[in-house]
């Protein structure tokens, strides 16, 4: 049974809401809010309890364009999940082509590169339990920047 999952992009849209989805089963007892800032995060996580009248949000500060980031995440969590959300990512702007420290693009590193960073250390440091489903949002809207309607 699944009891605890880290979603990442969180703060708004498919994360937001498969937060609030899931915070409507009972068994769920902890719902992590994976997000790169801080301020946002915060927000999502006081509207969520209010709207679901629970409170089994935690903020955890994730970039997952960042590996060092996705890294120290990994190491702030106090137990292991139960369920990996990776929905973080996006289609963005000229900024998502310029490269990171590791000579990737921002849009391969903040799509599919730290997802799988993260699913690998979660997995290495025994931190995943059951389950990682990975949530592309963009191609549900549609990828102007791909052909995609």
């Amino acid at each position: 049974m699944i009891k605890s999952v880290l979603i990442t992009g969180a703060n708004a849209g498919l994360g937001r809401e498969c937060a609030r989805q899931l915070a409507e089963y009972q068994q769920i007892k902890k719902i992590y809010l994976g997000c790169r800032n801080l301020h946002k995060a915060k927000e999502a996580q006081a509207e969520l309890v209010s709207e679901t009248g629970r409170n089994i949000f935690e903020v955890l500060l994730i970039d997952v364009a960042d590996q060092q980031s996705v890294k120290e995440a990994v190491k702030t969590l106090n137990s292991p999940i139960d369920a990996l959300v990776m929905n973080a990512g996006g289609t963005g702007g000229k900024e998502f082509y310029n490269k990171t420290p590791e000579g990737v693009t921002q849009i391969f590193a903040v799509n599919l590169l730290g997802h799988v960073l993260l699913t690998n250390e979660l997995l290495k440091a025994n931190k995943l339990t059951q389950a990682a489903i990975y949530a592309g949002s963009e191609a549900a809207r549609g990828v102007k920047e791909m052909g995609m309607t």
